[in-house]
């Protein structure tokens, strides 16, 4: 097995780059400590003297040396074709050895872990509040759906007793009008 450190610059990079390409950068870097592996999956660039390594049929790759049983990690490409046209500009003279920290496999993705874990947490925390606030509008619309229903009982009410008037009206009025005739 070898050791693995990566370059700061590259691990810098490497936290830019999300979704699939991060995924598939970390795996390269992940399995690089695995000589069999190493070995297997490994190129040589014409103009370059660093070692190139990645997956079959992938567009990532990363690139590096090794030196006293440590791989070091220089540089990560999540584009084949910025690859293709930055590669031959990296040398390992140009990665001084006190520039790079020791890769603890699956560092990137605890981390990542623990930051989709923190967002959870924060997401579960708006929906609670949501859903109160959901609740609280839901006693509104029942408050208001009351006073819309008893707005139409007094309007209801009204229409009738104005009913009610009339017909008193028109009983107290024929009323008047028998009284006379039978006078």
């Amino acid at each position: 097995m070898y050791k693995v450190y990566i370059f700061n610059k590259a691990k810098i990079k490497l936290n830019k780059i999300e979704g699939v390409s991060k995924n598939a950068l970390l795996r390269l870097i992940d399995k690089s400590s695995n000589k069999k592996w190493f070995n297997s999956h490994k190129k040589t660039c014409n103009n370059s003297d660093l070692i190139i390594l990645k997956q079959n049929n992938t567009a990532e790759r990363i690139g590096g040396f090794i030196k006293d049983n440590v791989f070091y990690v220089c540089v990560v490409f999540s584009k084949h074709q910025v690859y293709e046209n930055k590669i031959n500009e990296y040398h390992q003279k140009d990665f001084p050895i006190n520039n790079f920290n020791f890769y603890k496999k699956g560092e990137f993705t605890k981390t990542k872990m623990n930051k989709l874990i923190n967002e959870n947490k924060n997401l579960r925390k708006k929906i609670a509040s949501l859903e109160s606030k959901i609740a609280n509008l839901n006693l509104l619309v029942d408050e208001n759906t009351k006073i819309k229903k008893l707005e139409e009982t007094i309007i209801f009410l009204k229409n009738s007793n104005d009913k009610l008037e009339k017909d008193i009206r028109k009983f107290k009025y024929g009323n008047k009008i028998n009284k006379q005739k039978n006078k």
